[in-house]
């Protein structure tokens, strides 16, 4: 990841404050001097893409194992599952080509690894978490976010890397003056407001901000992750995901 390295160093981006009515608000848009090239959007999508295309190889593989050898019709058919809900991963196999493709120790290794299955693993055990344990559980998924990145990058939506804040700040004085800082919403592209600084004592001139950005991956990351440790993280679980189905299945 030179080439993100390479980017960062640069001075990219600036927040330029536009005061506004009501009285004591500041808002602040960001304003990018170096757009993130689309040569390195490209280099990361293919990341992505590999990624999800090496989880494919392992379906293949299984299907191999099962099935045996396939006319092209049935090949294009195989695919890595990565569902939210058991219901939906069991309507994943019922479509016709799929059908008898996988035998049932394989689908309940690629069940294992699928997003929320450690909560309805512990339901089944007896144990009987929180709902919302769960939603935050499929939320956090990495293969989900592999999931959803690899769709950006098959729409041709080059702009997978996106600058996101991770740090904005402001200088204090002696007069005690009091700020509060809203957010903007993402994505942060150029002209986009990053948040709006309000006075508790309207009337008052804005304190110079301070804004510290770093490229992330154009999918809302609960973690907030930048785009080097993201990829990292995604091909270690990828990895992690192919011992774990592997094993299962020869289990």
């Amino acid at each position: 990841m030179q080439e993100l390295e390479e980017l960062m160093a640069r001075p990219a981006f600036s927040a330029q404050p536009e005061p506004r009515s009501p009285a004591g608000e500041t808002v602040y848009r960001l304003h990018v001097h170096h757009e993130v090239p689309a040569r390195l959007s490209t280099i990361v999508g293919d990341v992505v893409h590999n990624l999800r295309s090496s989880l494919d190889c392992i379906a293949f593989k299984l299907a191999t194992r099962t099935y045996g050898p396939m006319d092209e019709d049935r090949q294009r058919a195989v695919q890595f599952p990565i569902e939210d809900t058991p219901d939906d991963f069991t309507k994943f196999f019922e479509g016709k080509r799929r059908r008898g493709l996988f035998s049932d120790v394989q689908r309940e290794a690629l069940r294992s690894v699928q997003p929320g299955w450690f909560h309805d693993h512990c339901v089944a055990q007896g144990d009987a978490p929180d709902a919302s344990a769960r939603d935050q559980e499929v939320r956090k998924s990495l293969l989900r976010t592999l999931h959803r990145l690899s769709n950006i990058d098959k729409h041709r939506k080059l702009h997978l890397l996106v600058w996101r804040p991770t740090l904005i700040y402001w200088g204090s004085d002696s007069t005690g003056r009091q700020y509060d800082w809203q957010p903007g919403a993402p994505p942060y592209d150029d002209g986009a407001v990053i948040g709006t600084l309000i006075s508790r004592q309207p009337g008052q001139e804005a304190p110079k901000v301070f804004t510290e950005f770093e490229l992330s991956l154009a999918d809302h990351d609960p973690y907030q992750r930048s785009a080097g440790e993201l990829l990292t993280q995604l091909h270690n679980h990828v990895a992690h995901v192919t011992n774990e189905v592997f094993r299962r299945a020869e289990s």
